[in-house]
């Protein structure tokens, strides 16, 4: 991901919001989409909102699992559990291939993050600390994004009403 522009969109006593735009890029420096990102956080809500835009450029292949555009997230506990919601469930997983419509947790000593996922149902475990969350695969069609973040460490962050 290269930014070309990140700005404060809101920015009020309730609610703030960043947006970014900018390319996705392959190693070589080669433009294959670009973005825009709006990351939105409301006063004393413990979750993060993340929509994205998509604009790929270059068509991406055959193989779903190796070849995506996704939001990346990562966490610095290596040794966190990850559960995943299926049907109302939490089932633990230590899969690389993760199929979770409705969130990831990953729990770990100091609190738990929960990935809501926005139905996206596909995501890759591409290293011991890292998630991908597959926006776009071949064949495609939506363009348009929401995610959400929520964890409970977020809580002791925000300043308590007296």
């Amino acid at each position: 991901m290269q930014a070309d522009s990140i700005e404060v969109t809101r920015a009020s006593s309730m609610v703030g919001e960043i947006t970014s735009r900018g390319s996705l890029v392959d190693p070589q420096g080669r433009r294959l989409a670009g973005f825009q990102q709006r990351t939105q956080v409301w006063r004393a809500s413990r979750i993060v909102r993340i929509d994205v835009e998509l604009d790929p450029v270059e068509e991406l292949r055959a193989d779903p699992w190796n070849s995506y555009y996704a939001a990346r997230f990562a966490w610095n506990d290596s040794t966190a559990d990850l559960f995943r919601g299926v049907h109302g469930g939490r089932h633990p997983t230590e899969a690389k291939r993760i199929e979770a419509p409705e969130f990831i947790d990953i729990d770990c000593p100091q609190g738990r993050t929960t990935l809501l996922s926005g139905g996206l149902a596909y995501h890759r475990r591409s290293a011991t600390r890292i998630i991908d969350s597959l926006l776009m695969v071949r064949g495609e069609t939506a363009r348009e994004f929401s995610l959400a973040i929520a964890s409970t460490w977020l809580i002791r962050l925000l300043p308590q009403p007296t």
